[in-house]
């Protein structure tokens, strides 16, 4: 495997893992799955790197916190409506709509746009998703795609082209909104899994956002 190809694999799974995350409520499988030693593996290993360090140990020290909660799932499936579901004035849709329009509704120009880039890009999500275009979870697979179809690049222009692409796509749909809506998850999780998840989102959109810049130079 060449490096590019396992660069390009980990990226996206990375962004759809986080996807998962926020789409709904954890499974028992998930829970299941992220109290695993491969998952424990997978974020020690974000941990070393220095601009996600202090995210990813914010992480584990939640999930090792949630193993301790009598019924961790329930749990945290009630934090997840607490922080999610509610209006925007006591939750944190997780929508780019309510972060970025004026009057802080749904079905915005936001979710309008990403409508449009899911048809250009012939990424059908009916049968995954029951949510608006704009939904974080929508938005970071629709990422990880993007980042996953550099592999189909046949020239350097190519490849360039994508990643170009990918950074656009970073700065005007995630990192236009994300640090205001991590700050409204802070503020709604009083238990601290998604704040903490939230907060490796953003600083992982920001460092793959400047390892974009780089690339492009």
């Amino acid at each position: 495997m060449d490096e590019l190809t396992q660069l390009c694999q980990t990226r996206s799974e990375i962004y759809w893992w986080l996807s998962t995350t926020l789409a709904a409520e954890l499974s028992d499988e998930q829970l299941g799955q992220y109290q695993s030693a491969e998952i424990q593996g997978f974020l020690q290993g974000l941990a070393a790197t220095p601009a996600l360090t202090a995210s990813a140990e914010k992480l584990i020290s939640a999930l090792a916190a949630a193993n301790l909660r009598n019924d961790a799932r329930l749990e945290l499936c009630a934090d997840y409506a607490q922080i999610f579901l509610g209006n925007s004035k006591s939750s944190a849709p997780p929508y780019e709509s309510v972060f970025t329009s004026e009057n802080g509704h749904l079905m915005q120009e936001a979710y309008q746009k990403m409508t449009a880039l899911l048809e250009e890009h012939n990424i059908n999500i009916s049968d995954k998703y029951s949510e608006p275009a704009d939904h974080i979870a929508i938005q970071l697979d629709f990422m990880g795609n993007l980042v996953l179809k550099t592999l189909d690049s046949e020239s350097e222009q190519a490849i360039r082209a994508n990643f170009a692409l990918q950074h656009d796509f970073l700065q005007t749909h995630l990192l236009n909104w994300l640090g205001d809506f991590e700050m409204k998850v802070k503020d709604c999780d009083k238990f601290g899994f998604y704040a903490a998840v939230v907060e490796l989102l953003l600083a992982f959109a920001q460092l793959d956002s400047d390892w974009l810049e780089t690339e492009l130079d």
